[in-house]
């Protein structure tokens, strides 16, 4: 009966949570993107995920074998733990396959570096 407890509790946003913390590893899912993932609602969509994303805001820059960059996403909202990516470059086309290689710069927190495999289907073009 003489124990005392105090809790506090911090607003959103301003704590790093119990799942995701600044040191969270960022995986690409599926990796390696064979044509389809789960996360794909109809045929026409490409999805390639980064999931567990630590709750800051980040930076992912994708690079080819060549070290060019083909596509650089954002992410403000640190209430999402995921950033998807639609597998087009910066100018609207779609990647071809090989490996790629993605580097996050996250708001406070050192940054990570990974690879993947994208395999995609070979494009039919109707018009010239």
């Amino acid at each position: 009966p003489e124990d005392v407890f105090a809790y506090r509790s911090r607003a959103a946003g301003t704590s790093d949570g119990n799942v995701l913390t600044s040191s969270s590893v960022i995986y690409p899912v599926p990796n390696p993107y064979y044509n389809r993932s789960a996360y794909e609602l109809s045929s026409f969509d490409r999805i390639l995920r980064f999931a567990y994303l630590p709750p800051r805001a980040m930076t992912i820059r994708i690079f080819n074998l060549a070290g060019d960059l083909v596509r650089t996403l954002s992410r403000d909202d640190t209430t999402e733990g995921t950033l998807d990516w639609n597998l087009l470059t910066e100018h609207g086309i779609t990647v071809a396959s090989g490996i790629y290689f993605w580097v996050a710069d996250i708001e406070g927190a050192p940054s990570q570096k990974g690879k993947m495999a994208v395999f995609v289907e070979k494009e039919r073009l109707n018009t010239y």
